[in-house]
């Protein structure tokens, strides 16, 4: 009620303002001007702040009722005396008349006993209002009351030079939710609100702390754009996602940039220097000093002296602008270029003494600081073009250690493929090299190592290498993959030990007409002699290498190597890309400055572009994030899969495919299978469970006590056992063992209990459940113990490409089968879970999730959210958290087909929300293993995405993964230990345990 009658207020007041012709904007917020997007409204003057605690008064103190509905004008003296707002605050309310019955700007909030929060209208606008927080102890005699201040951005626009605390809302109507306790607040700009700062505040012990802030530029267009009328949509600026992987973010943009036309290049005096089709700027101490563009200019690059060149509206001038001064013209020797528009952002090269390198469509240009000299084929020794409709395309590169300019030249003639001039080298004098090796032919790529010699990248994948101390050509050709032909090297890069990396473009093995154009890249590096390709076709990665192309591999103070490759950011090791990437960041640009530091423009999910740095600091020995590494699984055991599992002992048990091992005494005790043996599970009490392959239609188990005792050590268990349909549908899938000591077994045709000597063998109708509603369907049981109640529940769903219903749930008490007049008598289950009071919780078919309260003997009913666009699927994951809520990873169904998307979910005072999935990491819900949310000592929720463990907080998956490890499978012991079994970049698996300080 309160919250409707605070807006109302404020409303009526504005209302008011108007029609009086009495509003007037605050005199420190600036008008908008005609283009807000470059220079926004300052932000309301702070205002001298009350006086921390009221003085008492000599006078009785005034009587007040502040769990009033409505506090009325006539009440606002009264009010003021007891929480001391200064006088501007009342000079600003009193600018309009008002009647006594009217409300008297005061706003009242219960939050504790006899404690409450104070809001005060001071001064009103068209669409922003000023009011003040006071915190109200009426439990004092006399009351007493304190105000408070909130945390607001430094700057805006600038999330990364921090916070400082006001004393006064100016913002769109604050409000603030009493149920939540949450206060949020738009600082608009102008009348329409799709633009200013939002923000989202939470009270706590007295005090309001800023949760978030989310920003968004004025953009005139003629239809506003629906996100930027909902500030919820707003992107994020405060708190900056603090790392993606080993990047940390450090800066938003001033600019505007896409994947096509962002450049960013370090600079010898440590700044970084960001060119887009909207301007430049320079990143220096930690702040931008961003310049935008001029309609019809045309941003070159920027030399090494920190000027920016730039066209006019057309190519026949050429000027420079150093620090935003103005354009100087340097046209002297300068003719126009045919296409102006073809340069941009293609750079500008400064050489040892300082001339300024430029490359057009038809000629090299260098500037001395007074004049252009230009350099055409003709005068570099460059034959002409053999057709007149070519595109010619200069590369350049300069050579520090010998101060020379190198230029490539290529010829493109559309279906015909590259040709060329070849390269020549300029020493300051002279043109050299119309007599060299390399002196025809496309050349597309120029690097040099430190020694000076030079590698240059050509059509027909060969790559010639000049050593100019002994004037001696190389020539080492691309092997091509495959049956694909290489057509021409796109990128050729030296690391720092002086072997070069080179990007190829390749075309398919028929090449004809249009079938001619690039269909792949394949990615090398030279070592010891020959070419290793370290990324090609074979790899899945065409259309990821194809969309970086312009991206070199990037290596880092340490010399390793980096590449940026479609969303993502991958390490090299050993001639091999590290996988899972170490970073979700799509690159659009990406350097290195002289203390090896990797910067990248880059763009987490969900996020606008913003500057990015590598950190580099090495991991605590043995230990990557909070994780340690315990022990490394052997190579013998490794497998196709790995399944960790802790024995009632506080053991921990590794399943392979290769076999079986015991960690003991932080040792791995292993037991290695047999070619003929196919391996099941391992019950409780260490007995593995074995097919033979030569007699599928029994079942042995190995018992290492046997062996003590001078017997064998493998004992047939094949009394009551019949024959499986498909053996190998069991490998790994594992045995469960309940209370009793009894062995059960899930296959595809019925459940299977061992014990005293035999096996007992519970078909669908003995089960009680009803046959499958067709033939062909693939049936699969699901056996979860419930401990607490001695019972072994079974869950059965017949498949297809999807769900298609199934036997639903029973549970077996030791004597009887019971569950076929339950709710869930049929229908698909695929998860079961119990907590400790024996409260189990069934995942089934069309989002339904059932809970069966055992003590009450009562059902309930949880259906899943059904978003748009999709239809209720199955429970993938079900585990249950320390108070007893689920955590379920759903699949979902859409169309024809189920498993089309996946969402996790929290049912948390009896709703499900939405932890991951619709709205971002979608995809990576694909990859990796499916494990279900784990909890650790502190009841913490782990989830792994993308085979990456993340933590849990506040029903969000934090942005970036807690380390970055390929997690295998994982487990908790009974003191809440997580254990993985993970690898480390391209390390051999291992077993980590996370650190329970961490």
């Amino acid at each position: 009620m309160k919250i409707w009658l605070k807006s109302a207020v404020l409303i009526w007041l504005s209302l008011c303002l108007l029609a009086c012709g009495l509003v007037v904007e605050p005199k420190a917020t600036a008008s908008p001007t005609p283009s807000p997007s470059r220079t926004r409204p300052s932000p309301p003057q702070k205002t001298p702040a009350a006086s921390p605690t009221v003085p008492p008064s000599p006078t009785p103190a005034p009587r007040i009722d502040p769990d009033a509905a409505l506090i009325a004008y006539t009440e606002r003296p009264a009010w003021r005396a007891l929480l001391g707002w200064p006088d501007e605050c009342e000079e600003g309310f009193q600018r309009f008349e008002h009647k006594p019955e009217d409300a008297g700007g005061v706003v009242a909030y219960p939050v504790a006993d006899g404690q409450y929060l104070a809001f005060v209208t001071c001064n009103i606008g068209p669409y922003w209002v000023e009011e003040r927080v006071y915190w109200l102890d009426y439990r004092a005699d006399p009351p007493t009351a304190r105000p408070l201040t909130v945390p607001e951005l430094i700057q805006d626009d600038a999330p990364e030079l921090g916070l400082h605390d006001v004393d006064v809302l100016h913002g769109a109507f604050p409000n603030y939710d009493p149920d939540t306790q949450t206060l949020t607040n738009l600082a608009a700009y102008r009348g329409l609100k799709d633009c200013g700062v939002f923000y989202k505040y939470h009270l706590e012990d007295a005090r309001f702390v800023l949760d978030e802030a989310r920003y968004h530029d004025c953009i005139d267009t003629e239809a506003p754009d629906p996100i930027a009328l909902d500030p919820y949509q707003w992107p994020l600026v405060y708190p900056l996602p603090a790392s993606v992987g080993p990047f940390r973010k450090v800066a938003r943009l001033d600019l505007p940039a896409s994947d096509w036309d962002t450049v960013l290049r370090a600079q010898p005096d440590g700044s970084l220097w960001l060119m887009t089709r909207a301007g430049y700027a320079t990143f220096r101490e930690g702040r931008w000093d961003t310049q935008l563009l001029d309609e019809g200019q045309t941003l070159v690059g920027v030399d090494a002296d920190g000027r920016a060149w730039i066209f006019g509206q057309t190519g026949e001038k050429i000027y420079y602008r150093r620090d935003g001064g103005e354009l100087t013209p340097a046209d002297v020797g300068w003719t126009p270029v045919w296409s102006p528009l073809t340069l941009r952002g293609g750079g500008v090269l400064t050489d040892g003494q300082g001339r300024v390198w430029l490359a057009t469509e038809q000629d090299v240009r260098v500037f001395d600081g007074g004049q252009w000299t230009i350099y055409t084929r003709e005068a570099m020794g460059i034959p002409a073009a053999s057709e007149e409709d070519s595109l010619t395309g200069f590369k350049l590169t300069y050579v520090e250690s010998t101060q020379q300019m190198w230029v490539g030249l290529c010829d493109w003639y559309g279906e015909a493929g590259p040709q060329g001039g070849g390269a020549r080298w300029f020493d300051g004098q002279t043109w050299h090299g119309a007599q060299f090796p390399a002196t025809d032919g496309c050349v597309t790529a120029i690097a040099a190592d430190a020694e000076g010699h030079v590698w240059l990248g050509m059509d027909q994948g060969i790559v010639q290498r000049f050593d100019q101390v002994s004037g001696s050509w190389q020539s080492f050709t691309l092997p091509a993959p495959g049956d694909y032909r290489i057509n021409y090297v796109t990128t050729l890069t030296v690391g720092p030990d002086g072997t070069p990396w080179a990007l190829a473009a390749l075309l398919p093995p028929v090449c004809g007409g249009a079938s001619c154009d690039d269909s792949a890249r394949t990615f090398y590096h030279f070592q010891d002699g020959a070419w290793v390709a370290v990324l090609g076709p074979d790899d899945n990665s065409e259309d990821s290498l194809s969309a970086n192309s312009s991206l070199h591999i990037l290596f880092d103070g340490g010399g390793t190597p980096w590449v940026f490759m479609g969303r993502a950011v991958y390490r090299v090791e050993n001639n091999r890309l590290v996988g899972p990437p170490v970073a979700e960041l799509y690159g659009l640009s990406a350097t290195v400055d002289a203390a090896g530091q990797v910067w990248a423009i880059a763009q987490a999910e969900n996020d606008e572009p913003a500057l990015w740095v590598l950190e580099t600091a090495a991991p605590t020995a043995g230990h990557v994030g909070p994780f340690r590494k315990v022990i490394p699984v052997t190579p013998d055991l490794q497998g196709e899969t790995m399944r960790l599992e802790v024995l009632p002992d506080g053991d921990l048990r590794l399943l392979t495919t290769n076999g079986f091992a015991l960690l003991h005494d932080g040792a791995w005790q292993p037991y290695l299978l047999a070619p003929s043996q196919r391996f099941i599970g391992a019950d409780a009490a260490g007995r593995l469970w074995f097919f033979p392959e030569e007699v599928p239609d029994t079942i042995f188990y190995w018992d290492s006590t046997m062996a003590d005792y001078g017997g064998s050590a493998f004992v047939h268990a094949d009394a009551g056992w019949l024959p499986v349909d498909d053996p190998t549908t069991l490998t790994g899938r594992g045995v469960l063992t309940d209370d009793q000591g009894q062995v059960w077994l899930a296959t595809e045709q019925d459940v299977r209990v061992y014990a005293g000597g035999r096996w007992t063998i519970f078909t669908r109708e003995t089960l009680g459940m009803p046959p499958a509603a067709e033939e062909g369907l693939l049936t699969e049981f699901t056996l979860t113990c419930v401990e607490s109640r001695r019972q072994m529940w079974v869950g059965l769903c017949d498949w297809a490409e999807g769900p298609m219903g199934g036997g639903g749930a029973r549970w077996f008490d030791g004597q009887a089968w019971r569950g076929a007049q339950s709710p869930t008598a049929s229908g698909c289950v695929t998860v079961i879970a119990a907590d400790e009071a024996g409260r189990v919780w069934i995942g089934m078919d069309h989002g339904i999730v059932k809970l069966f309260d055992q003590t009450t003997g009562n059902w309930r009913e949880f259906p899943l959210p059904e978003p748009e666009d999709y239809r209720r699927g199955y429970a993938l994951t079900l585990s249950l958290d320390p108070e007893g809520d689920p955590w379920l990873l759903a699949a979902l169904c859409g169309g024809a087909s189920c498993d089309v998307t996946r969402a996790l979910y929290h049912f948390q005072d009896g709703a499900w929300i939405e932890v991951a999935g619709l709205q971002e990491h979608a995809e990576r819900l694909y990859q990796g293993p499916t494990l279900p949310v784990l909890f650790d000592a502190a009841g913490t929720p782990w989830f792994f995405l993308g085979g990456m463990p993340f933590r849990i907080r506040d029903n969000r998956l934090e942005q970036s993964p807690a380390a970055e490890l390929s997690v295998l499978d994982a487990t908790t012991d009974a003191a809440g230990q997580l254990w993985l079994v993970a690898q480390s970049g391209g390390d051999s698996p291992a077993l980590w345990v996370l650190e329970p300080d961490q």
